[in-house]
């Protein structure tokens, strides 16, 4: 009897090493699918962001400690440990051919998931490849990859059966086990003393909702954290990670990608913007204010009212919304907001007061976007250049060069130019963020138009709706701008697939 039951627990090992080799190719073809198609993309959620894929080079441990250490001792630690302890681990289940199915599962797994973390550490310079991550409401794991899965669900399973299954009842059934370790309460114990050092694999920890992704040391690994995000604007992240109790300085030029937790009414704010759906999105943001208390949090709610006024042509809330914004925090990460008029609108009895008065204003951001609002409106134009050509003199970079590119439409308007003007303003807009480049991309198409250079007027109005649509008018009018150039040029074909797309993205009109 005892016979055959030792022969039943040993099972066929071809079986065993087979699925085992399975799961780690499993496990390496997931990471360079990672590589591949997730080293370069913002994460991406999945199921109300149940699931995330977001990609990370994980180069410590568990929470990512060690990834400060010096290289050489990093790699001696997580790789020549790590090799030693999979060794010992592998040696016993070779060893121990009679180690109930049970066990050789759980074991199995976790040796499994070390090997594939292992492989990613000696083939990607010491760094493991993580891109899942998993929660629901405030909490989330870490970012993680299948070989994690494996040891996490190997511990669990060896922690469940150590604890469940007392000793004197499989001495009953072997009396062998009384040479084998006391898998009761050794084994479980020795399971968790082992896979500290084989796990190795990124936060799979239930934590605050907040994901990071960061470059880390001379190498620029990718580092993901999980948190809390205390404080963010242009200059810097303030992330705050629970366990250990920590908080990182992360500068701007370090963060890769980031996904934040937002109250549920914020996210529907924000898709109700997505579909242009204005008059929603500033009800919904209002409401999210009304509860929000995190000061980053509440400036990309005022983002949202900005840019939701700005496209409805309600222009003094928008300025108002603007400024509250910039009271939060001037380094705030949606500067570029700014409600500029590009092109003379009307305005209505409320935003031409409110443009008079703040034209005054001692906050040089509201004298610039009152200028630009008064710029072509009779008995304020002259005035509103004056404010601007004092702007030029302003030491914010971003407020001069945006004044010197609203007097682009004084010039526009009033002189002849020529082709060095317009190389001129080439220049000058580059001294421009990105960001801030699609109004005067308006205006120097324009130019382009006065100078009758249809391909060049074109191609500039069309970087508008490709790189920045956030006003959704502008973006419209400068597709069916450039439509009607490429139907002056003979491109006909291109001319109506433009119409077609600014109807498509836009309609015919703003949606209110």
């Amino acid at each position: 009897m005892n016979e055959m039951a030792t022969r039943r627990a040993k099972g066929p090992p071809f079986l065993f090493w087979s699925a085992a080799g399975i799961l780690l190719i499993l496990d390496q073809i997931s990471k360079l699918w990672a590589i591949h198609a997730l080293r370069d993309a913002p994460p991406q959620s999945w199921l109300n962001d149940l699931f995330r894929l977001a990609y990370a080079e994980n180069s410590g441990a568990f929470l990512s400690l060690g990834s400060q250490l010096p290289v050489w001792t990093r790699l001696a630690v997580m790789i020549g440990m790590n090799a030693l302890l999979l060794s010992c681990l592998a040696w016993v289940l070779i060893r121990h051919r009679d180690l109930a199915w049970k066990w050789k599962l759980g074991w199995g797994l976790v040796l499994t998931g070390g090997i594939g973390n292992l492989i990613d550490r000696l083939v990607y310079q010491g760094l493991v490849i993580d891109f899942l991550n998993i929660g629901l409401g405030s909490l989330r794991t870490g970012i993680f990859n299948l070989a994690d899965m494996y040891i996490t669900a190997g511990i669990c399973w060896l922690l469940l059966i150590g604890f469940r299954e007392p000793s004197e009842e499989r001495k009953s059934v072997d009396p062998a086990a009384e040479s084998l370790p006391r898998q009761s309460t050794s084994l479980p114990v020795l399971t968790l003393l082992l896979t500290v050092g084989i796990m190795g694999f990124g936060e799979v920890d239930l934590l605050r909702a907040d994901t990071v992704i960061y470059k880390a040391g001379a190498r620029g690994g990718r580092v993901a954290l999980n948190g809390e995000i205390l404080e963010f604007n242009q200059r810097e992240m303030v992330f705050r990670v629970k366990s250990p109790d920590t908080t990182h300085h992360l500068a701007q030029d370090q963060i890769v990608s980031f996904q934040a937790y937002f109250l549920p009414v914020h996210q529907q704010a924000e898709e109700a913007m997505a579909k242009q759906e204005y008059g929603r999105a500033r009800e919904l943001a209002n409401q999210a204010l009304s509860t929000e208390k995190r000061a980053w949090v509440r400036r990309e709610l005022l983002a949202l009212q900005i840019q939701a006024a700005t496209n409805q042509r309600e222009w003094a809330t928008a300025a108002v919304h603007y400024k509250a914004m910039l009271d939060s925090d001037r380094a705030t990460r949606n500067r570029d907001l700014i409600p500029l008029m590009w092109r003379q609108e009307p305005l209505s009895p409320q935003d031409l007061d409110f443009a008079l008065r703040e034209l005054s204003s001692d906050r040089p951001e509201l004298r610039l976007i009152t200028a630009s609002w008064l710029l072509e409106t009779p008995g304020s134009a002259q005035r509103a250049k004056e404010v601007l050509t004092e702007l030029l003199r302003h030491p914010d970079t971003d407020i001069r060069n945006l004044a010197r590119c609203q007097l682009w439409r004084i010039r526009l308007r009033e002189e002849d130019l020529n082709d060095g003007d317009l190389l001129r303003w080439e220049r000058q807009l580059l001294e421009l963020p990105e960001s801030l480049q699609a109004g005067p991309s308006y205006l120097l198409a324009q130019g382009y138009e006065r100078q009758v250079q249809p391909e060049l007027a074109a191609a500039r109005y069309l970087w508008i709706p490709i790189m920045d649509a956030r006003h959704a008018a502008l973006a419209r009018d400068a597709l069916t701008q450039a439509a009607t150039l490429l139907d002056s040029v003979g491109q006909t074909d291109s001319a109506a697939r433009l119409r077609r797309e600014a109807i498509q993205r836009f309609g015919g009109e703003s949606k209110e």
